[in-house]
């Protein structure tokens, strides 16, 4: 069976999610990955991905722009079935016209609640934030029409089970391949690693804060994914406060995190229980549990049940 995949943007992190379910589904199927890329090369963890075929469709970052566009990204859809990433426009959005034109199957995977960055702000600076950016395809009046839309889909999976009590469907957990380890990643101080884009909800100002009461000089925090262009990642760097014992470093390919966390010690997954977080799974929980990592965790999501014993829940 051919199965096509859009994903929302191939030049952003929620390519890494589409990437996942492609793997899961090639062992049976043949999967393409569809989309738009707003920026000029593919998210950098996947960006030499050979096993599944990529079909990035350039468009700018504009709403308007990508309606124009929208039947490009339709035309490449050359499958049985149509299985989306995200209830955005940008993926949602031709999937939901392909359906209809096609009489294909549709399936969504939700593994975030699109939704919740605009819970948290108050409705005026909601409104007044929408306006501004309305013709961002990521601003809360087309999220929040896509949103209307997601009973729609035959089928829905999501990522874990907050989201199942949200919206139903299958669960289907961040999961990647294991790739053993290469030797000599082993750092002579201990590393405790945090893997993953740094966002607000993942609690990564609480964390460098509550490393440097550690007085000792033999331990390092490692922060691998930062963005420099990241307005977030540059305030992250600034409250280290020169303390040399907590390095930044780079997003790294897909295929390199089992040597960072064969290098580690301790992994942590410092989850805020924000609207962002207390859906979220982060799929670096599953890197961690597959490389026997110790984890220190926070009681947010389905982490606690799945860790189980096999870490610290604070």
């Amino acid at each position: 069976m051919n199965i096509a995949i859009i994903t929302p943007d191939f030049s952003s992190n929620c390519l890494g999610r589409s990437y996942l379910l492609a793997q899961l589904l090639q062992r049976y199927h043949r999967v393409s990955i569809i989309g738009p890329i707003f920026k000029n090369e593919v998210w950098f963890p996947l960006a030499k991905v050979r096993d599944v075929p990529f079909l990035p469709i350039q468009t700018p970052l504009n709403l308007t722009q990508f309606i124009l566009r929208i039947n490009r990204i339709i035309k490449k859809i050359k499958g049985e079935v149509i299985y989306i990433t995200k209830p955005l426009i940008t993926s949602y959005g031709p999937a939901l016209i392909a359906k209809k034109r096609f009489k294909l199957p549709l399936i969504l995977d939700i593994d975030d609640w699109e939704m919740a960055p605009f819970k948290e702000k108050n409705i005026l600076q909601k409104y007044l934030q929408a306006l501004y950016h309305i013709n961002n395809p990521f601003s809360f009046f087309p999220c929040a029409v896509m949103d209307k839309y997601i009973a729609r889909a035959d089928l829905i999976t999501v990522s874990s089970n907050s989201l199942k009590k949200m919206y139903g469907g299958l669960v289907v957990p961040h999961l990647r391949k294991v790739i053993p380890p290469k030797p000599g990643m082993k750092s002579s101080k201990p590393p405790v690693l945090f893997l993953g884009p740094p966002r607000p909800h993942n609690g990564l100002k609480e964390l460098i804060e509550a490393f440097k009461l550690i007085p000792y000089n033999n331990v390092v925090l490692q922060i691998v994914g930062f963005d420099k262009k990241s307005a977030y990642c540059q305030e992250l760097k600034a409250s280290a406060k020169r303390d040399k014992r907590i390095q930044f470093q780079d997003q790294v390919r897909f295929d390199k995190i089992p040597e960072y966390m064969a290098g580690a010690d301790i992994v942590v997954i410092p989850q805020k229980y924000t609207s962002c977080g207390q859906t979220q799974l982060p799929a670096k929980l599953f890197d961690a549990m597959a490389s026997g990592r110790a984890i220190i965790a926070t009681r947010v999501s389905d982490i606690p049940e799945i860790i189980g014993d096999a870490g610290v829940i604070v």
